[in-house]
């Protein structure tokens, strides 16, 4: 995962989204990473002026969301929380 943040900062999308690909095939991956690997994914594809492929991985961020964070969830991790309420509201 960090490997792929190295490389969407340098600006190898194709890198980044390998990696976070990756990162998503890992079993007993945590929520965080999960999500993390989900919505990079998605900024990857946005700095890479991807626009069918960066609103395909919003989508994919949102259903996530929607799938695993409920109630108090939403609020009780504020490492979450402030990521996937700028997916949500953009």
């Amino acid at each position: 995962m960090q490997t792929g943040k190295l490389d969407l900062a340098k600006g190898d999308y194709d890198a980044a989204v390998a990696k976070f690909a990756d990162a998503q095939k890992v079993k007993g991956i945590d929520p965080q990473a999960q999500y993390e690997s989900l919505y990079f994914t998605a900024l990857a594809h946005l700095l890479a002026k991807q626009a069918d492929s960066a609103a395909a991985s919003l989508g994919a961020v949102q259903k996530w969301v929607a799938e695993n964070l409920k109630g108090d969830d939403l609020t009780s991790s504020p490492r979450l929380w402030g990521c996937w309420n700028i997916a949500l509201t953009s």
